[in-house]
């Protein structure tokens, strides 16, 4: 199962060596080889937790290789300082920044490049939609994107833009149809991440939705200890 961690733009070197003593000491039973824990820090938190040994990605990259774009970082950075995961095209991105499919769709091909994982962030805009609505707009969106015909693979976050921060979710079933639909369309390439307004009440019942390989974690994945609950509440 994945855990990804999405700080945002939070934390501090005080909570980055909090997180590193939570991963590093003091084995954990429930932190199982089968669990892929994704830690996506701030840009400077990124080579602290990448020395500790600790899988790290980057909430976002420049589409472009290099040369005069001040305050940007490239894919091949990420991928020099020790990333192996990279997020694309989150909510917030597309909303604070208006971003594109055809700028995410840039930052796909650099990640690749770069040998980086993309994780493709995409989700229904809107509460009400019937199950099927909203996967046909995310396969559109997907299809833009010409995910089903890429040889290299990453992981689909399902994150449905209503849910984000607003502590409301789908329906298990809901997401459950999404979840086995983009399966279906990617044939079973790409996992599939549920992600919006995860926590510990509700982790439980989630972790049981099929089609789901694992969750994409924003406030809640912070402070280290509150990711660790949530890993445990997913392995007992």
């Amino acid at each position: 199962m994945f855990f990804v961690a999405n700080w945002k733009m939070r934390g501090d070197m005080e909570q980055i060596q909090e997180c590193i003593t939570n991963f590093t000491t003091n084995q954990k039973p429930y932190l199982r080889q089968s669990h892929t824990i994704i830690i996506c820090p701030p840009y400077p938190y990124i080579q602290p937790l990448v020395a500790a040994g600790l899988t790290v990605g980057a909430q976002d990259c420049s589409a472009n290789p290099n040369g005069s774009y001040t305050g940007e970082v490239s894919a091949n950075m990420l991928a020099d300082i020790g990333c192996k995961y990279l997020i694309i095209g989150h909510s917030e991105r597309r909303k604070n920044f208006n971003e594109q499919l055809d700028l995410i769709s840039a930052k796909m091909e650099k990640a690749f490049e770069a040998g980086l994982k993309p994780i493709i962030c995409a989700g229904e805009l809107t509460q009400g939609l019937t199950p099927e609505a909203a996967l046909d707009f995310i396969t559109n969106e997907l299809e833009q994107l010409q995910i089903s015909r890429l040889k290299s693979t990453g992981l689909l976050a399902y994150e449905p833009v209503w849910a984000i921060g607003t502590g409301l979710i789908p329906t298990n079933k809901h997401i459950s149809h999404i979840a086995t639909g983009l399966h279906q369309y990617t044939k079973g390439s790409w996992p599939v991440l549920y992600g919006g307004s995860i926590d510990v009440h509700n982790i439980s019942d989630l972790k049981y939705v099929a089609g789901i390989s694992g969750f994409l974690i924003g406030g809640a994945s912070l402070p280290a200890a509150n990711l660790l609950e949530l890993i445990r509440l997913c392995s007992v």
